[in-house]
């Protein structure tokens, strides 16, 4: 972990309060509303992922929201197993042979997604001791939120781009 931030945002939060009920005194009334929020934001270099950085609330229900690059994961997991690859940014521009990179992209899957958003929510956000959790039940359950596909161009010519993108954008337009 190399940077941790606390920041004051808005979100959905929980308040109780006391029921007018007398025939209950014990009873509660929960609503819910927009709230400002303490999020700490961590910043960290995962050997096998690069860089992440993760989300979590300081309030009930204490969410946590992990951001991944699977672009960096695969570049990553191409050299351990021995690929020749050359980035530029986020994009993969060359490898040593495509078609072992695809199929180290295709064995990406929710079981290693999982696993690194647990290890990481776990160890930053300790709400429960792993034997707490076994006898709770207690898990996080992890929903992709934004998935982006990518297929990379790379331009040797600045001009080239510019077509592309003139061209883009005439195209919404309609």
């Amino acid at each position: 972990v190399y940077l941790i931030l606390r920041a004051r945002e808005t979100c959905k939060v929980y308040h109780s309060y006391e029921g007018t009920n007398p025939a209950n005194p014990n009873h509660r009334n929960l609503i819910s509303k927009i709230g400002f929020v303490d999020q700490y934001y961590f910043y960290l270099v995962d050997p096998h992922w690069g860089p992440i950085s993760l989300r979590l609330s300081s309030h009930l229900p204490f969410n946590v929201t992990v951001y991944l690059n699977g672009n960096r994961w695969l570049a990553l997991e191409a050299k351990r197993q021995g690929l020749r690859v050359t980035t530029n940014d986020n994009s993969i521009v060359r490898c040593s042979d495509p078609k072992a990179l695809q199929r180290i992209a295709d064995s990406l899957d929710s079981r290693r997604i999982q696993s690194v958003c647990d290890h990481w929510a776990y160890r930053l956000l300790p709400v429960f001791t792993a034997q707490e959790r076994v006898r709770s039940l207690f898990r996080y359950q992890w929903f992709l939120h934004q998935v982006e596909m990518s297929h990379n161009m790379v331009f040797q010519k600045a001009q080239r781009l510019t077509e592309v993108l003139e061209r883009h954008v005439d195209l919404n337009r309609k």
